[in-house]
């Protein structure tokens, strides 16, 4: 009985220390408070934060049209008035609370399901954030199709069956149609490299990219059955699953869909490989072999010695590489997210950093504390030499530093618009060089230090109303202004624009033939040339990512070159590229289609496409704009169900559900839990409401949980039977309940994205109840039954605790563990009350990646001082437990052997553990493991382990003879190998076998942790 007290007593006060925060764990930081409205159009309510009327209207008709164009396709209608929240810029969208996970660098929008909210941010690209919107909002329609079905067989759950690659891809082909010089590139790389997929290889494997991919999977179903194919194949796929509903459709398999799909794309892009397949031009300077499958946003020093890129090389980040320019070899590491603190993340996605002019130092675009900063690097040391944020400018991209080493220019978004702005280092002031609703991107400084080159999708002759072109070069003098576009390639793309070091011409890369390559335009004499002639093309992971980059100084180039899946960094000298002169206003974009197209018979997702400008010019979108009131809505119900059971004992009842409400924009939250699994006095409850709002998060909660046990006791008692006193035995059934009642409070300040403060109180009171149902017997008859309610019970009694932990996290995850970075929690709490207990906690946690091993470290120690520290209430610290020092488990104890430890040589109120891993990556995906395998995913483990427990009056014995007095206590080693199996993501357990080093006669122990890798 005093053991399941103390058990209990430890439940309640000692488990629930991490039911409001993570024990580990990133952190989303909301920076700042955004006040939004409302603009209600016909069919959304767009909710926004913009002191920009005419981009509010702008973004409201681009809506209404996206939703126009997506019901002619899919014939439903959204809920009346379905949200859209806007965010101003991505570093703002990282912030959102309407998704619980952080949005990634990656990320262009989401579309939540529960209340079918499309969250995005505006981009620097009119026609980035356009695709966005269209693309999400296709994400709405697909939700409310499955989960708001009338069809009984389709509910939420069927969103399980339909791959990711159908429901990305048909989003991709319904907001950028057949024609898309990106996903051809893509196309023609599979196509060359005899890799194109199955539906079942896109289906399994994560080796394809799902948008691409499914986009010219859609794009060869509605071009050869038309558009209204797609919706009846979305439909039976989640329905049936891709295979039956692909054959339901059909009247064929999806292996023979495979083999159409795979000969329509043969069939097209090979017979452009004769003409468009030239060789390579320079050296390959940075591939797979030397660095990453991902290297991109070249920029080469002045002086044309060193070469500065992002790269993917330590598989887990980003990171930006210092390497020679000429060779590749890499001579540092510039910076790291997983190891600097000052940065949440380097801007890498669309942008590349720029060299000063002496070619000392190097500044790139960095996301910390909710907005772009610029960060000024020292080479030679790899010391910040400054990092600031831009005044009035937080959102900015592309930057470029002046010949002169004076002044930098960037690309800034400004409430929800992209211009051109320049920083002067002197005195710190801004100027803005453009100033409309186009785009201005990747500028790049002449020699004269005043005129800037960039890329802009405003038309050589603009009109008033918000309609975009095709990227263009332009010019622009920073002194009066004045832009001068140059008119090259009509309806083409021309991308990241750099000047020759003789000042003479212009290179940039554009897509005027459906490819994307390398041409020259020489300024004086008006004539272009094509450089490269390559079957994929010079491109980043967008297509306006910076992809060239010239050394002002000396006559090298550097470029991105895409094949294989892999982005490669080739350099090579001006001269070397072939010169090829071409027709300026010439562009035929055939390759650029997904096939099977035919211009000369479009349908309904091409044609409208094609015509979208026109179709916003003729509406007349009504809108009216409301104060943001925020109001509770339901987002999520379940562990719903009831029973009722009838017995001797009488009438029992079980059931539960649990609801989450919250406002629009996910900043307040309301969690309420009901349980009941009994009788009425097992009724429980809780509700939490958490404010998300501003930086500092609290939460407050209310709980009233009953806690049921129950034992066995055989008495002697008497019973009269027939009238006769008789001596009985009386086998009861003892029911005790302890009710907690507890008002709770947390505080949680997130200083970074891995770094927080917590804070937490909470008064609880307990009671007791005591209800015993005796069972009489009579020489082994059961001759009656007595229930007595309500006993005298023990009295109650509170318990106060408040605690403050300061928590770092930036490690990274692998198949089952963490591979890289570090951890720690460093806690004290203090209980009043019922128990007088001040207990510290410190957790430490390094973990260093050398592929294709990680080397895993733990420190731990926990102590519990004060009056209750060693009360006999409070079960002790077991160092045997699970996921602590492995083979001293307590069966092992019980087993005939070693006799020099026993049990209570392992327990103590205080205890410290030290943990070493040697971690290999054993099956899962090829990046990673030794062992390629797309369902397997497995780690094989060395490990030591070391720990020791004591309490306040235990004496230490580190030498080698046996313990022989209860308060001696000497240190417990073990070690052993163990696997680790990553169960689908549901789980990971960890069979092990360990040699419990500090035991005699003891060989090993097999054992096994359901826990993943500390």
């Amino acid at each position: 009985m005093k053991v399941l007290q103390s058990l209990m007593l430890f439940v309640l006060c000692f488990t629930s220390l991490e039911v409001t925060a993570q024990y580990f764990g990133r952190n989303k930081p909301k920076y700042d408070k955004f006040n939004f409205d409302v603009v209600k159009t016909p069919h959304f309510d767009i909710y926004h934060y913009f002191d920009n009327p005419s981009l509010v209207y702008q973004l409201s008709e681009i809506s209404e049209s996206w939703y126009k164009m997506h019901q002619e396709v899919l014939k439903d209608t959204l809920q009346p008035h379905n949200p859209i929240l806007l965010y101003r810029n991505h570093a703002d969208f990282q912030q959102t609370n309407a998704i619980s996970s952080a949005p990634g660098i990656g990320t262009g929008g989401v579309t939540e399901a529960f209340k079918n909210r499309v969250i995005m941010p505006v981009t620097e690209s009119n026609a980035q954030t356009d695709h966005v919107l269209g693309h999400e909002l296709v994400h709405a329609f697909q939700y409310n199709m499955i989960i708001r079905s009338d069809d009984p067989e389709i509910n939420i759950r069927s969103l399980a069956n339909i791959p990711l690659w159908m429901v990305e891809g048909m989003a991709e082909y319904m907001s950028i149609g057949s024609k898309d010089p990106h996903t051809a590139m893509w196309m023609r790389d599979a196509v060359i490299n005899n890799d194109i997929p199955s539906i079942r290889d896109l289906t399994i494997s994560n080796k394809y990219f799902p948008y691409r991919y499914g986009q010219a999977f859609w794009a060869f179903l509605a071009n050869t059955w038309g558009d209204t194919i797609i919706k009846p194949v979305f439909i039976e796929t989640a329905r049936l699953g891709y295979e039956a509903g692909i054959q339901k459709v059909f009247n064929f398999d999806h292996a023979t869909l495979s083999e159409m799909w795979k000969q329509s794309l043969k069939d097209y892009y090979l017979k452009y490989k004769e003409e468009n397949n030239g060789p390579l031009i320079g050296h390959r300077i940075l591939s797979e072999k030397t660095a990453g499958r991902i290297n991109i946003s070249p920029a080469v020093s002045p002086n044309g010695q060193y070469l500065a890129f992002l790269s993917e090389k330590d598989l887990f980040t980003i990171d930006l590489f210092l390497a020679d320019a000429r060779t590749g070899e890499i001579i540092r590491k510039l910076t790291t997210t997983s190891q600097a603190s000052h940065i949440d993340a380097i801007s890498f996605l669309e942008s590349a950093g720029a060299w000063s002019p002496d070619s000392r130092q190097f500044a790139y675009v960095v996301f910390d504390n909710g907005k772009n900063q610029i960060v000024i690097t020292d080479v030679a040391s790899s010391k910040i030499v400054k990092k600031f944020a831009v005044p009035g400018v937080p959102a900015l991209n592309n930057i470029t530093w002046s010949p002169k080493g004076d002044k930098l220019a960037f690309t800034g978004l400004v409430n929800g618009q992209s211009d051109l702005y320049v920083y002067h280092f002197q005195n710190g002031k801004v100027d803005q060089i453009t100033n409309d609703y186009y785009s201005d991107i990747q500028p790049s400084w002449l020699h004269d230090n005043e005129s800037i080159l960039f890329t802009t999708d405003r038309k050589r002759t603009p009109t008033n109303k918000y309609t975009y072109g095709s990227y263009q070069l332009a010019f622009i003098n920073t002194s009066n202004k004045e832009v001068q576009v140059v008119n090259l390639f009509p309806g083409a793309d021309n991308f990241n624009p750099v000047v020759s070091p003789d000042g003479e011409s212009i290179y940039f890369v554009s897509n005027r033939d459906g490819f994307r390559n390398l041409y020259k335009y020489e300024v004086a004499n008006d004539k272009v040339y094509r450089l490269t002639n390559y079957f994929t093309g010079i491109s980043g992971i967008t297509p306006s990512a910076p992809v060239l980059s010239i050394a002002r100084e000396k006559d090298l180039l550097a470029y991105v070159y895409y094949s294989k899946g892999q982005y490669a960094i080739f350099s090579a000298p001006l001269g070397n590229f072939i010169k090829k002169e071409v027709n300026p206003q010439a562009v035929e974009m055939s390759a650029a289609y997904l096939p099977p197209y035919n211009p000369a018979k479009l349908d309904i997702v091409d044609q409208n496409l094609q015509k979208r400008f026109a179709m916003r010019d003729s509406m007349d979108v009504t809108i009216k704009q409301v104060p943001y009131k925020p109001k509770f809505q339901l987002d999520y119900i379940g562990s719903t169900g009831v029973g009722i059971t009838t017995s001797r004992f009488g009438t029992g009842m079980a059931g539960g559900v649990d609801a989450i409400f919250s406002d629009i924009l996910g900043d307040k939250q309301l969690y309420t839990s009901l349980a009941l699994n009994g009788e009425v006095y097992d009724f429980g409850g809780q509700v939490v409401f958490l404010n998300r709002e501003r930086r500092l998060q609290w939460a407050f909660g209310a709980s009233h949980i009953p806690y049921r046990y129950g034992w066995y006791t055989l008495e002697q008692d008497s019973l009269i039977i027939q009238g006769d006193t008789v001596q009985v035995e009386n086998l009861a059934i003892n029911i005790r309940r302890i009710f907690e009642q507890e008002l709770s409070g947390f505080l949680f300040y997130p200083i970074s994205k891995t770094k927080r403060l917590e804070f937490q109180g909470s008064h609880a009171w307990y009671s007791n109840r005591l209800d015993r149902i005796n069972n009489y017997y009579y020489r082994g008859y059961r001759v009656g039954e007595k229930q007595e309610k309500d006993l005298p019970a023990p009295s109650g009694y509170t318990i106060q605790r408040v605690n403050a932990a300061l928590v770092s996290d930036n490690s990274y995850f692998g198949l089952t563990a963490p591979l890289k970075g570090h951890r720690y929690r460093l806690q004290g709490e203090q209980f009043f009350g019922k128990l007088e207990i001040f207990t510290t906690l410190a957790d430490y946690r390094k973990y260093v990646f050398v592929k294709p091993f990680a080397v895993a470290f733990r420190g731990y120690h926990y102590a519990r001082y004060g009056r209750d520290a060693n009360s006999d209430l409070l079960p002790p610290i077991f160092l045997g437990a699970p996921g602590v020092i492995r083979g001293y488990s307590t069966n092992t104890f019980y087993d005939p052997g070693s006799d020099n430890l026993n049990i209570n040589d392992l327990l103590g109120s205080r205890v410290v553990v030290g943990n070493l891993e040697i971690r290999l990556p054993f099956t899962g995906p090829r990046q990673i493991a030794m062992i390629e395998s797309r369902v397997l995913f497995t780690d094989l483990n060395l490990f030591f382990d070391a720990g020791y427990a004591w309490n306040e009056h235990s004496t230490s014995n580190f030498g080698e003879g046996n313990i022989t007095e209860v308060e001696d206590r000497k240190p417990i080693f073990s070690t052993g190998f163990s696997l680790r199996l990553n169960l689908f993501g549901a789980m990971v357990i960890e069979p092990y076998y360990a040699f419990p080093l500090s035991r005699e006669n003891i060989r090993g122990e097999f054992g096994i942790n359901f826990l993943p890798g500390w």
